[in-house]
């Protein structure tokens, strides 16, 4: 499979594998390219893909709720593996988890990693509308 590296497009930080089993942001907005940067696409057919992580720590996995705690990587694939990935054109893409149905992102306050990203509806009354979370587009290189 393709190898890519994750890159938060809000922020610019590049997302890594860390030992203890948990995806973070990193500290800095320099590339690099270790191992823990790097992950491994194994297409599953359909537009589903599944995100291994080159340093050894395994699969990109939703457990639970998808909630902060519950993105983390575990050393064999398993159902919450499986992402949609949508492909958003010039190197971009996001990833739906198909366990929760919700998008895959970091949340713009803690920077931590979640699948609760929903996209919001709007009503005609802009005083009812809902808060805007929209799901953040990944840098993949």
């Amino acid at each position: 499979g393709k190898h890519i590296m994750l890159i938060n497009k809000g922020d610019k930080k590049q997302l890594w594998a860390n030992p203890h089993g948990v995806l973070s942001p990193s500290g800095s907005r320099q590339i690099k390219n270790d191992a823990c940067f790097v992950f491994k696409v194994h297409d599953r057919g359909n537009g589903r893909v599944a995100l291994e992580a080159m340093n050894g720590t395994g699969f990109l996995t939703v457990v639970g709720a998808g909630l902060s705690a519950d993105v983390r990587l575990i050393k064999n694939e398993t159902e919450g593996s499986l992402f949609m990935w949508q492909d958003m054109l010039r190197g971009e893409c996001m990833l739906l988890s198909l366990k929760t149905n919700r998008f895959i992102g970091l949340h713009p306050e803690t920077g931590e990693l979640d699948s609760q990203l929903t996209m919001s509806t709007f009503s005609s009354d802009v005083e009812d509308d809902d808060e805007l979370e929209t799901p953040p587009f990944f840098k993949n290189r």
